[in-house]
């Protein structure tokens, strides 16, 4: 969501500038026309616009000018914003979280959304989560977040699942 986005309301929240939505709104017209940035058809938020750069080269540009402090501070601010306009994905929230150094909150997030991928079967996306909410500090332990370990050729996932049910699934790589 760096680069897609409802931009005037986040970038109000991004600057905290509350009275700044005119001049953003005039800003996004700018860049549209110079064609930096497109707006789409259909917003993931309904009855929201939403925004993209035209290139990622373009996005990938703007993000490094950016110091790491204010790459953080950004990630953070746009986690809280996706959360509260109802972004439901957290996987989504948790990179956005992780990003912006809250590694408390990203590790629960992506436990929430291993759990998902869970409940899909979705095995390759248990193991990238489990290893990420353990890399957010998710203790390796079996008490209600994931564990991820790789005993010699195999990789082990272990998940809690509603509650007190646990499972264990051993994935091995592709031969």
């Amino acid at each position: 969501y760096y680069g897609t986005a409802d931009a005037t309301p986040l970038f109000v929240a991004l600057l905290g500038e509350p009275d700044a939505a005119p001049e953003i709104g005039r800003f996004m017209a700018t860049l549209v026309e110079r064609e930096l940035i497109v707006r789409h058809a259909e917003s993931h938020f309904p009855g929201r616009r939403e925004y993209a750069f035209r290139h990622s080269l373009v996005r990938d540009g703007a993000y490094a000018m950016l110091t790491e402090e204010d790459q953080a501070l950004g990630h953070r601010l746009v986690g809280a914003w996706l959360k509260q306009v109802g972004e439901t994905d957290p996987g989504t929230l948790a990179s956005h979280f992780e990003q912006g150094g809250e590694w408390p909150r990203a590790a629960a997030l992506y436990a929430q959304a291993m759990r998902h991928a869970l409940d899909a079967s979705d095995l390759d996306a248990v193991l990238a989560r489990a290893k990420r909410a353990v890399g957010c500090g998710a203790r390796k332990t079996y008490a209600g977040l994931p564990a991820y370990s790789a005993p010699g050729p195999s990789r082990c996932v272990n998940a809690a699942a509603g509650g007190t049910q646990w499972f264990q699934t051993l994935v091995r790589p592709p031969s």
